[in-house]
């Protein structure tokens, strides 16, 4: 990111308790709301990116998504993208113009001209002043009951006695912080005020088999794919573990488009639901707030939307104020030349060309014998690559977690 100019930064006050082992919430104006509120504008391969940057090797892991993102530097997967095509995964960009936020935590070029119309203005009131919880709770500054505001934010009464404030600095690697923060913790603003070092700690897989109906119902005409799809799954028979999937070109598409959908639109499909309890919550606070351009910038959170690149990957329909002319060519249409290419896709979703030189050996390192190996073959529509996306967020068995446990949930059970 750009050091030229001086790093702005924003002021919070913050109210911890007593025994000084938590923060109860934070108050700040509304530059530092628009800056929180700007992570919903940046696309997942964005925030893996940025993460990167500033971490290095030290950069945390985001479900799955981190080794898929690795991917797009496997040879393997090279041939699968025309140049443009690479360029835009490598470095996805968000219709956001970040430059008028106070700290900018993505200082890349707004997408305009080939992807549609960008924002520029803030989200919030100036000068509205705001709270939020240390599970990232946002809502406006007291307004009716103090009572009512502190229940909003999740806090008991009786946590506020003795509660100490003090006032703090946010710039851009704390904001930063925030976002790595965010993903990796329960608890995010005590760890970063307090040093309560809990980020890391694993997410728990809440969602359920009838969650994943509803997504399909409600959201049923947001995804779509070329046609059905099938993998071919490979498991281990002696211990059921899935090894590896046995896939073509159009599911690694999907899986490596998935970088391009903002984390707002990604809220939006799973219904508020991703299972990343803190995005969660900031998500579902977006309905509370007011805004000055009224409910255009509600809605701009809340479905950041996508434009007609994604429409021409067949991944995800075009935002329905989006006025672009995408033409060009994203995918390359004759990957192989000849023939039909496929991929193995491992359950943290690391993808690979496929052939006997690499499974062989796999298997070999993995002390599996071919004998002790069944396949099995599974359906992929609408309902599963939303499974799959919201997986990918927590866990680094994305495929076990999104596509073969919920399956094997959905099978009727025996009749004794």
């Amino acid at each position: 990111m750009s050091t030229d100019a001086k790093e702005d930064e924003l002021c919070l006050k913050i109210f911890i308790n007593k025994e000084k082992t938590k923060v109860l919430f934070a108050e700040a104006g509304s530059d530092f709301a628009d800056v929180l509120l700007s992570f919903m504008m940046l696309p997942l391969g964005r925030i893996v990116k940025i993460l990167e940057r500033h971490y290095g090797d030290n950069a945390p892991t985001i479900g799955s998504l981190t080794t898929l993102y690795k991917g797009l530097s496997n040879p393997d997967t090279a041939n699968l993208w025309t140049q443009y095509g690479k360029e835009l995964l490598d470095n996805p960009r968000s219709l956001f113009d970040f430059s008028d936020l106070k700290v900018r935590v993505d200082d890349s070029h707004p997408s305009r001209n080939n992807f549609g119309k960008s924002y520029s203005e803030v989200f919030t009131q100036i000068s509205t002043s705001f709270l939020f919880s240390d599970d990232l709770r946002l809502v406006p500054n007291v307004t009716g009951s103090i009572l009512d505001t502190l229940d909003k934010l999740g806090i008991d009464v009786m946590e506020t006695e003795g509660a100490e404030m003090i006032n703090v600095t946010f710039g851009l690697k704390e904001i930063v912080d925030l976002l790595k923060a965010s993903f990796a913790s329960r608890t995010p603003l005590s760890d970063l005020i307090l040093g309560n070092n809990q980020i890391g700690v694993k997410a728990e897989m809440l969602w359920r088999v009838t969650d994943e109906i509803s997504l399909h119902q409600f959201r049923e005409n947001a995804i779509c794919c070329y046609g059905s799809m099938y993998l071919k799954v490979m498991f281990q028979k002696s211990t059921n573990k899935l090894l590896f999937a046995q896939a073509g070109k159009y599911f690694v598409y999907y899986l490596f488009c998935l970088f391009l959908i903002p984390l707002g639109t990604v809220e939006w499909l799973l219904l508020g639901n991703t299972c990343v309890n803190n995005i969660d919550n900031l998500y579902k606070s977006i309905t509370g707030l007011i805004y000055p351009r009224g409910t255009g910038s509600r809605q701009q959170l809340l479905n950041p939307g996508v434009c007609n690149l994604y429409e021409s990957v067949n991944i995800v329909h075009c935002s329905t104020d989006c006025d672009c002319d995408y033409s060009g060519d994203f995918v390359e249409q004759n990957v192989t030349g000849s023939g039909y290419r496929m991929y193995m896709v491992t359950d943290d979703l690391t993808v690979t060309h496929l052939s006997m030189s690499s499974t062989l050996p796999l298997l070999n390192q993995m002390k599996i014998s071919l004998s002790d190996v069944e396949e099995v073959e599974f359906y992929v529509g609408k309902k599963e690559l939303l499974s799959i996306l919201k997986a990918s967020l927590i866990s680094n068995r994305a495929l076990t977690d999104g596509l073969i446990n919920p399956k094997f949930k959905e099978q009727p059970m025996p009749q004794v």
